[in-house]
């Protein structure tokens, strides 16, 4: 009997062991992968004479953007019925002088930004913030590709 004991000890010992080891390699991995966070900005995509990014408006944000010093910018912001409300309903560019009221569809927020800068997003009474990055050569940073419906990326 105390053999078959000390087998049963010795067995959780090890399964102990190996479910110490698991959560190590589990915690040792989830560090490493915030150094790796990516920038999850929008970047614009540039055109003959302008640059467009389009945002989905969510219940509590925008989303943060990025645009290309010197390029006229047309932001779009789409909002859908059920994601409206009157926290996001307004768009607020303070740097730009841009207060702007969203509704259902799509609203388009045109100007040039002029300087290589971070500006806020906000809504008016500034519970949402979201940044609007503005940089000199938005081809030296990585950026999503656009495909069409039929396109493979």
């Amino acid at each position: 009997m105390k053999k078959n004991n000390k087998k049963k000890k010795t067995n959780y010992v090890y399964i102990l062991i190996a479910i110490t080891i698991t959560i190590i390699v589990i915690l040792l991995t989830c560090g490493s992968s915030k150094k790796e966070i990516k920038d999850e900005s929008i970047y614009s995509v540039i055109y003959d004479d302008h640059q467009e990014v389009q945002i989905i408006v969510s219940d509590n944000s925008y989303e943060d953007i990025v645009l290309q010093k010197g390029i006229d910018a047309k932001i779009v912001f789409v909002s859908l019925e059920n994601k409206l409300n009157e926290n996001n309903k307004e768009i607020l560019i303070e740097k730009y002088n841009i207060e702007k009221e969203l509704s259902i569809g799509e609203i388009v927020i045109e100007f040039t930004p002029n300087t290589v800068e971070e500006i806020e997003l906000t809504n008016k009474n500034k519970t949402i913030k979201n940044k609007i990055k503005i940089i000199d050569n938005i081809d030296k940073f990585p950026k999503m590709e656009k495909c069409d419906v039929d396109q493979k990326c």
